[in-house]
């Protein structure tokens, strides 16, 4: 793990983090709570990114599955990445799982419906930190809505929730080298959408 370049309170938050998850395959539920406070934020971000048009429920779904999983697996973690990585890739692919579900369900509803709407409309709520978003943001998050499902992720890691292209491609679980591709025609292919709309 590269924690020469972490700060002092990220290096911090990686041992509460990983006494947590100890104290959580022992079987302590306050362990459990504090560490779905910890990363509750993160990963309610993470998944708003990837899936734009989330609801509010739909997210606290998606966030829970992402938690549960942890939960389960806590035993399973080696250490070989942060914990906020090592969550972020279950979110990553619950998430993934969400869109599948969704696709499955539009096309079973297809034939029964004759209006072109999303099946989970992002419902605005006050307080949230997306509440009032300006009109660059939106647009952002409209365009990253319309690419790829691997590029968008990989811009969402990398820009919005921050990690490396290392830590990217370890929560992916993809070579260095395509998450580098990924971001670049993520990247190319945003700045086109974006353009196309003003």
């Amino acid at each position: 793990m590269a924690d020469d370049y972490q700060s002092d309170s990220a290096q911090e938050a990686e041992i509460t983090a990983r006494a947590l998850l100890q104290r959580m395959v022992a079987g302590d539920e306050e362990a459990a709570g504090a560490f779905f406070a910890m990363f509750e934020t993160a990963i309610c971000r993470y998944v708003r990114h990837v899936v734009p048009d989330i609801s509010e429920d739909d997210l606290g779904d998606v966030v829970q599955e992402t938690f549960l999983a942890a939960l389960r697996n806590a035993a399973r973690y080696r250490g070989e990445s942060r914990v906020s990585t090592w969550l972020l890739r279950i979110a990553h692919h619950k998430s993934a799982d969400w869109l599948r579900r969704q696709r499955v369900l539009r096309r079973f509803l297809a034939p029964f419906t004759h209006r072109e709407e999303s099946l989970s409309p992002r419902p605005r709520v006050a307080g949230s930190d997306e509440a009032d978003p300006s009109a660059d943001a939106l647009a952002v998050r409209m365009a990253l809505g319309k690419l790829p499902l691997e590029q968008r992720q990989a811009l969402v890691l990398r820009y919005v929730m921050g990690l490396s292209v290392e830590e990217v491609a370890a929560t992916m679980r993809l070579k260095h080298r395509k998450v580098e591709w990924l971001i670049t025609q993520g990247r190319v292919a945003l700045r086109a959408l974006l353009s196309s709309e003003e």
